[in-house]
């Protein structure tokens, strides 16, 4: 079969041809764009005829029939010119053969692929950009390039710029600058030299008058006389790294907040009696505290509440074993079961905790000042516990669980002290001496000699449970501070909390506190003390008789006309006090011999 032509030896191919360039002649902008003269090709041999009359060909050459001998041979037109393509008419070309369909004999239309438009010198000219010109390259330190001076106008070359310092001359030329389209060059700026000093024109400095040895400034201060000068500090009482190097020191444990550990460790589920294992015990009491000062008092007041001190083995010499799972099954121990047990729960905790032995001036401790110091002896035990890194804290477990009524009864109640756990090792060492040196703690580094310990000292006055334990007060604050006074003059009581970070207390919380001056209870001999101003403290000036060994006892008001003694108030006290029923206790006792 033949193919469809559209007019006398046009072929099929050639009409495509001429389309192509139709389609690019409408792309290509106005004007005259000369195309490049095509390279010169060898023709391409023909191609054989096709012999089949039933198929459609989809080629772009030239067909003939066998049935039509009379048609004359046409000839094939020379190859196209090779030409540079770009996306843009490969896209363009894509979609011309798309569009273009042929038709067969049959009246079908099939598809022909369609040849991509003709080179004509430029590439992909429907999206052809403007050309721009490079934009001039910023230049440091130089002079602008010819290209963008006036027309006929040269730059000038640079100056040769010499520098001259005192001592040397050096000279510094600048490069030439940078030509177009080279990279730029960053030049180090180098700061002008100091110009050179005219010493001829320079102003003399005035020289200062000589001082003449005769005059007193000259000689400076006279030296001081080695007698008046002070000793040397001896190195036992100098202060040692342990304080300075301790990253996490600890707060003040007299106002610290100790509710918590102290509720938590009083819960009817840690006695002793339920209690399957030491490790158990520990974690339990423990784990809802983060730190360590909280961890060693859940486990000094668990103690407290669970172990009691073995006063018959005590006093009959026959003590048991002291190991922490016997007094856990037991709940009795002296000092030695109370320090093992805290050990071990400790150790169980994540605690250093170790077991000190030592010297108590406890139950049974009496003084005797002028006769010499009698030879060191153990007999008692407690614990020194690391609360924070290089810093040791000590506590006394057993002292603080209760006390031992003194004799003819020798009975042991269970009390809470806590002073045997705030105090500071300077405090708690006036009671207690260790038989190693290294763990007395000392805040200012000194090691206590047994002789120091052991001598007498002046004698406190007598405080009792309810001084520390009710209201908080401290030792280190009570007036008169020593037990025996002389009368015949004016004398100043107070009382205090430790420190000013407690808060003060409140009115409704105040107890009424009466001295009783003499050795007679009565009104007459009672002086009331009132509130300091702080609201931390009480105090009281009392005219004192004269006596060698006077005795005062302070007392607080427990009861008073059947209500509880606390918010009472200092007059509604003295208006009915001896017309009403009322209880008291004693807080501190100065003078007597008890």
């Amino acid at each position: 079969m033949e193919h469809q032509s559209t007019g006398a030896g046009t072929s099929i191919r050639e009409r495509m041809a001429m389309l192509q360039l139709d389609q690019v002649a409408r792309n290509t902008p106005r004007g005259p764009i000369p195309p490049p003269p095509p390279p010169r090709q060898p023709p391409r041999p023909p191609l054989p005829s096709r012999a089949s009359t039933t198929s459609t060909t989809t080629s772009f050459s030239s067909s003939s029939s066998t049935t039509n001998p009379s048609t004359p041979k046409r000839q094939v037109p020379p190859p196209l010119p090779s030409r540079k393509t770009s996306r843009s008419s490969i896209a363009e070309s894509f979609v011309s053969v798309a569009s273009t369909s042929s038709t067969n004999s049959s009246g079908s239309t099939s598809t022909t692929r369609s040849l991509p438009p003709l080179y004509t010198g430029k590439e992909s000219l429907p999206f052809q950009l403007p050309d721009k010109k490079p934009e001039p390259v910023k230049r440091v330190n130089s002079l602008p390039p010819n290209d963008y001076l006036p027309r006929g106008r040269k730059a000038p070359p640079l100056p040769v710029r010499r520098t001259t310092t005192i001592t040397t001359t050096t000279t510094a030329v600048h490069p030439p600058p940078s030509r177009r389209g080279d990279n730029p060059v960053l030049l180090t700026r180098s700061l002008p030299p100091l110009p050179a000093r005219n010493v001829e024109n320079a102003p003399s400095v005035p020289t200062r008058p000589s001082v003449s040895n005769s005059c007193a400034c000259s000689e400076g201060p006279p030296p001081i006389p080695r007698g008046t000068r002070p000793p040397p500090v001896p190195k036992s009482s100098r202060p040692t790294a342990r304080v300075a190097l301790s990253d996490s020191p600890l707060p003040c444990l007299s106002c610290y907040d100790f509710s918590g550990p102290d509720r938590h460790a009083g819960l009817p589920q840690f006695h002793r009696s339920r209690v399957t294992s030491l490790s158990s015990l520990a974690l339990a009491l423990t784990e809802p505290f983060p730190s360590a000062l909280d961890k060693a008092r859940a486990l000094f007041t668990w103690l407290h509440h669970n172990v009691s001190y073995d006063v018959a083995s005590y006093f009959n010499s026959a003590i048991p074993s002291q190991d922490p799972e016997s007094t856990l099954r037991s709940g009795l121990a002296v000092c030695a079961g109370y320090a093992e047990l805290f050990a071990a729960l400790a150790l169980h905790s994540g605690l250093e905790a170790v077991v000190v032995g030592g010297h108590g001036k406890g139950y049974g401790f009496s003084e005797n000042p002028g006769s010499p110091p009698p030879p060191y002896e153990g007999n008692h035990a407690w614990n020194a516990v690391k609360l924070a890194p290089n810093y040791w804290h000590l506590i006394d477990p057993c002292w603080g669980a209760g006390h031992i009524q003194g004799p003819p009864t020798s009975t042991y109640t269970a009390a809470l002290s806590t002073e045997n756990f705030i105090s500071p090792p300077s405090i708690f060492g006036r009671k207690h001496f260790p038989e190693q040196p290294r763990h007395q703690h000392r805040e200012d580094g000194r090691v206590l000699t047994w002789a120091e310990y052991i001598a007498p000292t002046i004698e406190t006055p007598k405080c009792y449970v309810q001084f520390t334990d009710l209201f908080k007060f401290s030792k280190e604050t009570l007036l008169p501070a020593t037990r025996h006074i002389t009368g015949g003059g004016a004398e100043r009581f107070v009382v205090t909390l430790p420190c000013l970070h407690l808060p003060p207390i409140m009115p409704r919380d105040e107890y009424v506190f009466f001295l009783n001056v003499g050795t007679e209870f009565s009104v007459k001999n009672f002086y009331v003390l009132a509130p300091d101003g702080t609201g931390r403290g009480y105090e009281c000036v009392v005219e004192l008789p004269r006596e060698r060994d006077l005795k005062v006892t302070l007392y607080y008001v427990r009861d008073f006309d059947g209500r509880e003694g606390k918010g009472l108030g200092s007059d509604y006290f003295l208006k009915k006090v001896g017309k009403c029923g009322w209880g008291w206790c004693p807080v501190v006792e100065w003078g007597g011999t008890g």
